[in-house]
C-alpha cells in the first residue's frame, strides 16, 4: 500500500522554529510547507490542499486568532492547531474559540506535536 505523507502547512514568524519543527515533523513521515506571515497562509490555501494547518498565536501582519476566523471562513473542515509559547487560558480559550481543534504550548507540549497533528488528521475526512 502506497500511502501519501501528511500534509501540513505552518504559519510562524520564527523562520529557526519553522526549520526545528519541519525536521522533527518530516522524521515522523509529515510533509510541512512553512509560512511567515498570515497573508501567505491564505495564499498557500488557495494553492494547495493541506491536510491541517498549525498556527502560532502572534504574527506580524494579523493575530493568530484573526487568521482561524478567516481561514474557517474559507474551509469548515480542515484541522486548526495552534503552536504558541503563550499559554494564558484566554489566549487559549479564545483559540479554541474561534474554530481551532487544539492548542499546545512550546516548548512544553513539542513532544505531543506529531501525535496530536496525526490523529487530528485521521479524525479529518481524505483530501479531495
Amino acid at each position: 500500500m502506497n500511502e501519501e505523507k501528511p500534509h501540513i502547512l505552518y504559519v510562524e514568524d520564527h523562520e529557526d522554529t519553522r526549520v526545528m519543527v519541519r525536521v522533527m515533523l518530516d522524521l515522523r513521515g509529515i510533509k510541512v510547507t512553512g509560512v511567515e506571515s498570515g497573508r501567505d497562509c491564505l495564499a498557500q490555501l488557495e494553492k494547495h490542499n493541506f491536510d491541517l494547518v498549525l498556527l502560532d498565536t502572534a504574527l506580524a501582519d494579523l493575530s493568530g486568532v484573526n487568521l482561524c476566523h478567516a481561514i474557517r471562513e474559507r474551509d469548515k473542515k480542515i484541522p486548526i492547531l495552534f503552536y504558541s509559547g503563550r499559554a494564558f487560558p484566554e489566549e487559549i480559550e479564545s483559540a479554541l474559540k474561534c474554530g481551532a481543534d487544539g492548542y499546545l504550548v512550546k516548548p512544553r507540549d513539542t513532544d505531543h506535536l506529531p501525535d496530536r497533528i496525526l490523529r487530528l488528521i485521521k479524525k479529518r475526512k481524505p483530501r479531495h
